[in-house]
């Protein structure tokens, strides 16, 4: 709502790799993202996916619109300033922690692919139970990226987590949680496998390669999706900033 005003324009989003037809969406310009419900990896029905998908014709920069998946779930985005209607971009899976102290409403707000969104957990999710969370990435190609049927190795393409020089990981205590259950060694770059647990990116993606198992379990996997774990990545990161610290003492 804009000085009074509505403004109604009209969403398409297509997802070629689920086989879901076209659908219209509508959205408008709002001052405030409306909260989206988070999803228990146990009771997702599918493996995440990512969706494309095309900002409105009529859409233009600092503009929300609501977006509806063919899973079910809505999701807001707004449309960046550099950007204009008719562009495509990308909607992708993100690891969410459930926080402690959450109140009735069961609503708390979190940092996803760089925007405080509002989200509410599900009655049965615990405390530091990873959610599955949809949220749009805007990154300008010429051409939509192709899905085949195919699970996708990766959803993500953050860059690993810079180890200082100074720092010498043979010598440092590093946390159990930190070290990746393939090579245990400090994760660079954790991701969470469809098993639940978090690994390496390069470690699991290679375990890929001639795998459909979990290395942790040795049970074959429904899909080799990897989804980017914001959580333990900001953990590491503060870890090694407080090692860093100390070894210049």
């Amino acid at each position: 709502v804009h000085g009074g005003r509505k403004k109604n324009y009209y969403f398409l989003c297509a997802m070629s790799s689920l086989g879901v037809s076209p659908q219209t969406h509508q959205h408008q310009q709002q001052s405030a993202p409306q909260p989206q419900v988070g999803t228990r990896q146990s009771d997702q029905k599918a493996p995440p996916q990512v969706f494309e998908a095309q900002i409105p014709v009529n859409v233009f920069g600092g503009q929300v619109f609501t977006i509806q998946l063919p899973t079910g779930q809505y999701v807001q985005a707004v449309c960046p300033y550099d950007q204009r209607g008719g562009n495509k971009f990308q909607i992708h899976p993100f690891n969410v922690p459930v926080p402690p102290g959450l109140g009735k409403d069961r609503i708390f707000r979190a940092m996803v692919n760089g925007n405080a969104m509002p989200i509410i957990a599900p009655p049965k999710a615990l405390t530091n139970e990873p959610l599955i969370i949809y949220a749009p990435v805007f990154t300008p190609t010429e051409e939509p990226t192709k899905h085949s049927s195919e699970p996708l190795v990766a959803v993500h393409g953050s860059v690993d987590i810079k180890v200082p020089p100074q720092l010498d990981l043979d010598a440092i205590e590093i946390p159990n949680e930190f070290l990746c259950p393939i090579t245990q060694e400090l994760m660079t770059n954790p991701v969470i496998a469809v098993d639940g647990h978090s690994y390496n990116k390069s470690s699991i993606e290679k375990w890929f390669q001639s795998h459909d198992t979990s290395p942790k379990t040795n049970e074959k996997l429904p899909s080799k999706v990897l989804i980017p774990n914001h959580a333990m990545r900001g953990q590491i990161v503060e870890f090694l900033e407080k090692q860093e610290k100390q070894a210049r003492k």
